[in-house]
C-alpha cells in the first residue's frame, strides 16, 4: 500500500516490492525525503518460439546467421487485484503472448517486418514484445524477459518518470 513505509533495514528494498522516494518541502525551507514502497502482486506467463537471426555488432561486423529456441517471459503486475481476485487472466495474458510470438515463429527476425529493420538482438524481441502486449490493451503489463540461450536474458521494463517539477529539489538544477 502506497505510503507504508518499507520494512527493509539501511534502506535495501525488500524484493517484492518498488521502492519510491518522495521528496517535499518542509516550512523551514529544506527538503525532506522518505521512502516509501509499494507491495505488487505479480504473475508470469511464458511462450517458446524459434527463428534465426544475425546481429550487427557495432563495428559493422555481422555474425553468420544461427537459429535460438527463444523463450519469452511476460510479467503482469498490480498493486490491488481486481474483482475476481487476479492481476490478469492467465488466458487472456497466454493469448496476448501467444500472438505476439507467433508473428516471430519460424522466422528469420532480420526480415521479419514486425520488427521494422531493427537489429534483431534479443533486447529488440523484448520491446517488441511488451509493445505488442500494451498495445492488445493489457496494460498491467509490468517486464519481458526473452532468453536467446542457457544463460543469456534480456529484458525491457519501463521506469518510472522523473518527479514533476514541483516534487523537484529546485537547488538540484
Amino acid at each position: 500500500m502506497l505510503g507504508t513505509r518499507c520494512p527493509a533495514v539501511n534502506g535495501d528494498v525488500p524484493v517484492d516490492a518498488w521502492s519510491v522516494t518522495i521528496s517535499r518541502a518542509v516550512p523551514d525551507g529544506s527538503w525532506r525525503a522518505r521512502r516509501v514502497c509499494v507491495n505488487m502482486f505479480t504473475v508470469c506467463v511464458e511462450k517458446r518460439f524459434s527463428a534465426v537471426h544475425r546481429v550487427r555488432f557495432v563495428d559493422g561486423t555481422v555474425e553468420p546467421a544461427h537459429g535460438h529456441d527463444w523463450m519469452v517471459r511476460a510479467y503482469f503486475a498490480r498493486v490491488e487485484l481486481d474483482a475476481a481476485g487476479m492481476v490478469i487472466d492467465f488466458g487472456e495474458a497466454q493469448a496476448g503472448l501467444r500472438d505476439a510470438v507467433t508473428r516471430l515463429h519460424h522466422t528469420d527476425l532480420n526480415t521479419n517486418e514486425v520488427l521494422h529493420g531493427l537489429n534483431p538482438t534479443a533486447e529488440v524481441v523484448a520491446k517488441y514484445v511488451f509493445d505488442e502486449l500494451a498495445a492488445r490493451g493489457l496494460v498491467s503489463i509490468r517486464r519481458v524477459e526473452v532468453t536467446e540461450a542457457p544463460g543469456c536474458v534480456a529484458m525491457f521494463e519501463p521506469i518510472a518518470s522523473p518527479a514533476p517539477p514541483a516534487m523537484r529539489d529546485p537547488r538540484a538544477d
